[in-house]
């Protein structure tokens, strides 16, 4: 089902079983300027085109092209936003990753990528350089989340383009995070939900927080792609490959800049 779903997950009856693939890819590629409150944002897949909501968005040059820099503003509005739709529920079974590539020196809580309300959710954000993820089906089963250290320099602020990635794998029963590659945390997580994750029938949204005025992302975002799915390192955007145990966070970064060479 696409171009939108009103109704929520419980009312959706039994879902078929869906095949693991990309359900939406923003490469986030414009010429270099500002871009207008209402432009349309490309989704590769050609399923979830998003709409800009606030008028502090901008192309600049980026890690693959061009990225989009969302300003510091106290706009109410800030950010990409999506229809609700039924891709972006996550039924008992499926696994979920959720990526982007991105570049701030911002503190504060930043919102990458959300889809959140009392219906389920998930997000992943920076909170003072840290990275964390975070899943909900806003029942019995509760919420799961995993999140960088910055005792450990596992930290997304620095300046420099960072992959940032979130995978939820119900086969091993664990949520995962990695920054550009590297393994940094994980944690327990249920294999089936006891309700819909991304239930809610917000939108799904770049570069905010729904229902949060004090959480809107500062930086450069180059890409988003979210994949109903478990990927690994290897399948990740640009193929980062899997890292030795104890590698360094440099090390990840400097594949990533290598595998740039080779973008799908």
């Amino acid at each position: 089902m696409q171009n939108g779903v009103s109704a929520v997950p419980n009312d959706l009856g039994t879902p078929p079983a869906r095949p693991s693939g990309t359900i939406a890819h923003y490469l986030l590629d414009g010429p270099l300027g500002s871009i207008a409150a209402g432009a349309t944002i490309t989704d590769a897949t050609g399923n979830h085109a998003g709409t800009v909501l606030g008028d502090t968005l901008s192309y600049v040059s980026g890690a693959h092209g061009s990225a989009l820099h969302f300003d510091s503003d106290v706009a109410t509005s800030h950010r990409i936003e999506m229809a609700n739709d039924e891709d972006w529920y996550l039924y008992p079974g499926e696994g979920f990753t959720a990526e982007a590539i991105i570049r701030t020196t911002s503190m504060g809580t930043l919102g990458l990528v959300a889809k959140n309300g009392n219906g389920g959710e998930f997000w992943m954000r920076l909170q003072d350089g840290e990275v964390r993820f975070f899943l909900s089906d806003s029942s019995a089963t509760g919420s799961t989340d995993v999140q960088s250290d910055d005792a450990q320099g596992e930290v997304a602020n620095t300046g420099e383009w960072v992959h940032v990635t979130g995978v939820y794998d119900p086969a091993n029963e664990e949520i995962r995070l990695f920054l550009n590659g590297v393994l940094v945390d994980t944690d327990v997580a249920p294999a089936t939900w006891s309700g819909v994750v991304n239930g809610d029938t917000n939108p799904f949204v770049i570069g905010d927080f729904a229902g949060n005025a004090d959480r809107k992302y500062i930086g450069d975002i180059d890409e988003v792609r979210i994949t109903r799915g478990v990927l690994g390192p290897g399948e990740f955007l640009y193929g980062i490959p899997e890292p030795a145990s104890g590698i360094l966070l440099a090390l990840g970064t400097f594949g990533l800049a290598l595998a740039a060479r080779r973008r799908r």
